[in-house]
This record gives structure tokens, C-alpha cells and sequence, in this order.
């Protein structure tokens, strides 16, 4: 686990999920309409990061962010129709841990992670109420992800309160 501070800005897409209907088609059209615009973006960070966002609102019901880690937002000009935006947390503490592709949800919400995040001296940053995966663009703008490769999953934290 690291931990890092990192000032949040994000552009891209937000859909909302059934984990139960054909789930992997609909996230996937999501990053298709974030890969498509890649172009578009102007301060990309460095190095280029896909950032993908997601919270349970329901068993049935899941938001997802697909997105991309930018230095700035000069010059970006969102699209409502296309659902093209911007969010922008500003300086977010996270708590990074590596998860082997193909290994998704070892990391997040167990007893193990949590337990890391406290010994740290930190807490759930309550502001958000899901965990990032983060991943280089380019897994995103080609289409598949390296199967010996890994991921981060950035789980928001604050410092506990002394």
C-alpha cells in the first residue's frame, strides 16, 4: 500500500449499471465513449492514467465513472448530450494498493485492506462512497488489459482524528 495525496481532476462519462443485466457491454460502451474523445483531452497527466469510479447504490444499481486523470481543465468544454464532463474533487488522499488483473475485487472492501488503512493512521474519506481503479490509458484506447499485468485500486482516505 501507498499512500498518495493527488489533486483529483477527472474528464469523462458516468452510467449507471445493472451488475445483473449484461454488465461488461455496458462499461464497456462507457470507456468507447471516453476512448473516442481521447483526442480531445488537453493536459493529460503524466503518465496518461484511465480512472474508472464506482459505488453500489443498490444490488441492482451501480454507478460507474469512466474517465481520464488530467493536470488541468483549461480549455475543456464539456458535451450534455454526449454526457462529456468534467469532476474535479481537488486534493484527494489515497490509499493505492496493486491488484493483479483478472484478481478484481481482492483489494477493495475486505477486512485485510481496511485493517492495512488503519494501522496507516487513516480512515475512509466519507466525501466518496466508492473506490477508483486506475490503470494506464492505453490498456483503455487498445481494448484489453495485459493478463499478467496489475492495476491500482485508490481507495479514498483521510487521517484519523488524534
Amino acid at each position: 500500500m501507498q499512500i498518495r495525496t493527488v489533486d483529483l481532476k477527472l474528464v469523462g462519462v458516468q452510467g449507471i449499471l445493472d451488475p445483473a443485466a449484461d454488465f461488461s457491454a455496458d462499461l464497456q460502451a462507457l470507456w468507447r465513449k471516453v476512448t473516442s474523445r481521447v483526442g480531445e483531452v488537453r493536459h493529460l497527466s503524466a503518465p496518461a492514467r484511465a480512472v474508472g469510479y464506482w459505488h453500489f447504490v443498490d444490488d441492482r444499481t451501480r454507478v460507474y465513472w469512466a474517465g481520464i486523470l488530467v493536470d488541468s481543465l483549461d480549455g475543456f468544454r464539456w458535451d450534455r448530450p454526449y454526457g462529456w464532463v468534467a469532476w474535479a474533487p481537488g486534493l484527494t488522499t489515497f490509499a493505492a494498493f496493486r491488484e493483479p488483473n483478472g484478481a478484481e475485487g481482492t483489494v477493495a472492501h475486505t477486512a485485510e485492506t481496511y485493517g492495512a488503512i488503519g494501522r496507516a493512521g487513516y480512515t475512509y474519506d466519507h466525501r466518496f462512497i466508492g473506490d477508483f481503479e486506475v490503470v494506464p490509458l492505453a490498456w483503455k484506447v487498445e481494448g484489453h488489459y495485459p493478463d499478467d499485468g496489475e492495476h491500482e485500486v485508490w481507495i479514498p482516505v483521510v487521517a484519523k482524528c488524534r
